[in-house]
């Protein structure tokens, strides 16, 4: 994404929000906001945290350039959470599920993005009227860490994330499979 150095993150941010077809106020004002995985669209509330949460998530996508799709939300994900722990939670929890959806389907993406997160700083718990402010080349030096991560690291820390959604998938499995034995027994003891 080519945006001028010498704009505001405001000024650059309304543009955004205009190339990836969001309302003017990228949609923080709404009541409710939908994520969509196939096949299920989840309806959830728009809470003060998610809202403070997806501003600071949507000035990472302007910064770091990556997309709106499925495997651009999956990398800025990955690099959200190498670059430190999001908060508030949900931006976390969000963060942690988007790279679950993707790590099937672009795991050397995710890992790259991850890298380069572990060389960077987030704006999570920052002002974010302040830095609507901030010129893009001053924002970008701001996310900047001193002394970035090796690969070596990436890659632990990255392994010890797979770890974690594995045991996120295998519990989700382990509740299938119960809720499909508790319909069973129901359906064919109690159904007739």
């Amino acid at each position: 994404m080519d945006v001028s150095e010498d704009i505001a993150l405001g000024d650059a941010l309304v543009a955004y929000f205009r190339r990836n077809h969001l309302p003017v106020d990228g949609g923080y004002t709404r009541k409710s906001y939908t994520i969509r995985t196939w096949p299920v669209r989840l309806r959830l509330p728009n809470t003060a945290s998610h809202v403070a949460a997806v501003k600071m998530h949507d000035l990472h996508h302007l910064l770091t350039g990556y997309r709106t799709d499925w495997c651009g939300e999956g990398e800025m994900a990955a690099w959200e959470l190498a670059s430190g722990t999001p908060r508030p939670f949900i931006a976390f929890a969000l963060d942690f599920l988007a790279v679950a959806a993707m790590v099937f389907r672009a795991p050397r993406r995710l890992f790259v993005a991850f890298h380069k997160g572990t060389a960077a700083k987030n704006f999570y718990g920052r002002d974010y009227d302040t830095l609507l402010n901030f010129k893009i080349r001053d924002a970008r030096s701001a996310l900047k860490r001193e002394h970035p991560g090796s690969v070596a690291v990436s890659v632990l820390k990255f392994g010890i994330l797979l770890c974690a959604i594995a045991l996120f998938y295998a519990s989700a499995l382990a509740l299938a499979l119960i809720a499909v034995a508790v319909a069973y027994i129901f359906f064919a003891h109690f159904a007739r």
